[in-house]
């Protein structure tokens, strides 16, 4: 037995405790029985009570187990009985679970040498390979504008709002004040074609609170609004 090709398999408890058949029969026919399975776990092929191919007889048996032949043929009369082995047509005993269990084994190993499971194979879905085709160089991508920073737009029309708030509605301007609105709105667009959002910021707030160096960088901001104006009309 040395050099088997199976030195250890799996027990499966529930079957030993569930078996009704088993548990009728005598200690002794369980425990005669479990010499049996460690036969038939080694033998060849594993399942059956075979040594080098022979089945075995009870006088084999009582050779190996060191036990009287009558009370091996008794016991094996008794699990017999009881319907705990099968026969083959070539009436060797074997073990239902060990065949069982050596036949999903086989068919396992043949579905592994053809990539798997075939009823898991059927699908005819295509997967996606785990290293797609090199599409080419990657371009770089432009920088996303920042979504949090308000536009020169927007910046104009909140400021135009508060311009006119503190002056009154629109409706109920004169024209000199409808206009010097207009000409803030126009100075606060410069400042931001020219300026951050928070320099624009500080500026208006420092002017909405009348304080005297945002009244004059919003003063420079409009002569050099007009100035950039006044030259683009020289040049056209």
């Amino acid at each position: 037995m040395k050099g088997a090709a199976n030195p250890w398999s799996k027990f499966f408890w529930n079957d030993w405790e569930n078996d009704p058949g088993l548990r009728l029969c005598s200690f002794a026919a369980q425990g005669l029985w479990m010499r049996c399975l460690c036969i038939m776990a080694k033998a060849n092929p594993t399942g059956f009570l075979v040594v080098g191919g022979r089945p075995l007889s009870n006088t084999d048996l009582a050779r190996l187990t060191g036990a009287p032949e009558a009370e091996v043929e008794a016991l094996m009369t008794e699990l017999d009985r009881n319907g705990v082995y099968s026969r083959d047509s070539k009436k060797r005993i074997y073990n239902r679970r060990m065949i069982r269990d050596q036949q999903k084994a086989r068919t396992n190993r043949e579905n592994g040498k053809q990539g798997g499971n075939p009823e898991l194979c059927k699908s005819t879905t295509k997967t996606q390979p785990d290293n797609p085709p090199d599409k080419g160089p990657v371009k770089p991508q432009k920088p996303e504008a920042n979504s949090h920073e308000p536009s020169a737009r927007e910046v104009f029309k909140k400021t135009f709002h508060n311009l006119v708030s503190r002056n009154g509605s629109a409706n109920g301007m004169g024209d000199k004040a409808a206009k010097k609105a207009r000409w803030q709105s126009n100075v606060i667009a410069f400042l931001h074609e020219t300026r951050s959002t928070d320099e624009v910021q500080r500026v208006l707030q420092g002017y909405m609170e009348n304080q005297k160096w945002a009244v004059a960088e919003f003063e420079r901001a409009s002569d050099q609004m007009y100035a950039a104006r006044a030259k683009l009309k020289g040049t056209a």
